[in-house]
């Protein structure tokens, strides 16, 4: 019994050692991020309002270049493709730089969303007892675990907390008119947007019709094609987010619940998300 307890104990050090020492900054999660390591949880937070003006601003930057492109396309200038050619490489450049921002920014919300969670304490001193050296929270990978409930799939698909029950019963009462209301709802600004698009297109597949200018035919082809991908790009989104909605209401299944015995499931963690 004892020589069995040894070789137990033995593999479970050298597991852990093996894990801390060699696997666990190889993990490819937010505590490794290098926008996240070695900060305090008072700096994960100042971080994060900094990292969302950031994002705030780089979209802002990305429509003006958009916006002056196709000025540009739509003027006589007689370098008006080089011109355009400017923006629009100015303008990927800082799209490149955006997706960067919102990782980063995704990152520190992880583990900002750990340090706040009814759990963090229980691990903390878990930490703090199996690795005096190493005892920040971060350095363990349970942050997807503990992040993936129902409660928080809802919150990021544009549910609040405080009406994810009402809402529930709303889509268990009829999910097909839930759903198309609730596009209409959320997506409201991309819609229109992508109606203002569609919009011109007809005028610039008018002008087109029109003219038997070649370069001017080529130039509004260009413009058309342009907000063609936008509306493409637009209604993916719009696609993908009402898939996650439905996704994370449809984990409460349809059987009745209390609003005691929703929470409680709202606030589980979503292992089958875990894996994925």
């Amino acid at each position: 019994m004892i020589i069995e307890l040894l070789v137990i104990g033995t593999v479970g050090f050298v597991a852990y050692q093996t894990y801390s020492k060699i696997i666990k900054d190889k993990l490819d999660c937010p505590a490794n991020s290098s926008a996240v390591k070695g900060l305090e949880k008072q700096e994960i937070k100042e971080a994060i309002k900094e990292g969302e003006e950031k994002v705030k601003i780089s979209k802002e930057e990305i429509k003006q270049l958009e916006k002056e492109r196709k000025d540009i396309l739509s003027g006589n200038d007689t370098n008006k493709a080089d011109k355009a050619q400017e923006k629009l490489d100015a303008k990927n450049e800082k799209i490149k730089e955006l997706a960067e921002l919102e990782a980063n920014l995704y990152d520190l919300k992880a583990l900002s969303d750990l340090l706040t969670s009814s759990v963090s304490g229980f691990l903390e001193v878990f930490l703090v007892v199996f690795d005096q050296q190493n005892s920040k929270l971060w350095h363990f990978d349970f942050y997807r675990l503990l992040k993936r409930t129902p409660s928080n799939d809802l919150k990021q698909a544009g549910v609040s907390p405080d009406q994810q029950h009402q809402e529930w019963l709303k889509w268990r009462e009829d999910n097909k008119k839930y759903m198309e209301e609730k596009t209409d709802e959320l997506f409201k600004d991309l819609k229109e947007r992508n109606k203002e698009l569609q919009e011109e297109n007809k005028k610039i597949a008018e002008q087109i019709k029109n003219s038997n200018d070649p370069a001017e035919k080529a130039r509004l082809m260009e413009m058309m094609s342009e907000n063609k991908k936008e509306i493409a790009k637009n209604s993916q989104t719009m696609a993908e987010e009402v898939s996650k909605l439905k996704k994370a209401l449809e984990s409460f299944g349809t059987q009745p619940l209390t609003q005691q015995q929703f929470q409680a499931k709202a606030d589980s963690p979503n292992l089958s998300s875990f894996k994925n």
